[in-house]
């Protein structure tokens, strides 16, 4: 198996139009993804439709300053105050 890091961006699924730009800009990086849709999220006290990108890659400096990049700029598409970023260790391996 191989060590590799999970990152997962929590952001509101403010709407179809920067669902699909948000999409777009993840798969112009990575060819592999998850996109979950469907969760109630809260911020600040306030109930908002949840969206979560789920990216696997090999750990490094390199592909968490991208990640952060996608990150920020998912934040700008959504215009939020900030977007939440988790990168957790793992081992996997294709089947």
């Amino acid at each position: 198996m191989l060590k590799q890091i999970e990152y997962k961006i929590y952001t509101e699924d403010t709407n179809a139009a920067n669902r699909s730009l948000i999409i777009k800009t993840v798969s112009k990086h990575f060819k592999a993804f998850t996109v979950d849709t469907g969760s109630i999220g809260h911020w600040q006290g306030q109930q908002e439709n949840s969206l979560q990108i789920t990216i696997i890659t090999e750990p490094g400096r390199k592909q968490r300053h991208l990640i952060e990049r996608i990150a920020e700029t998912i934040r700008d598409i959504n215009r939020q105050e900030c977007v939440m970023l988790t990168a957790t260790k793992i081992r996997g391996k294709l089947i």
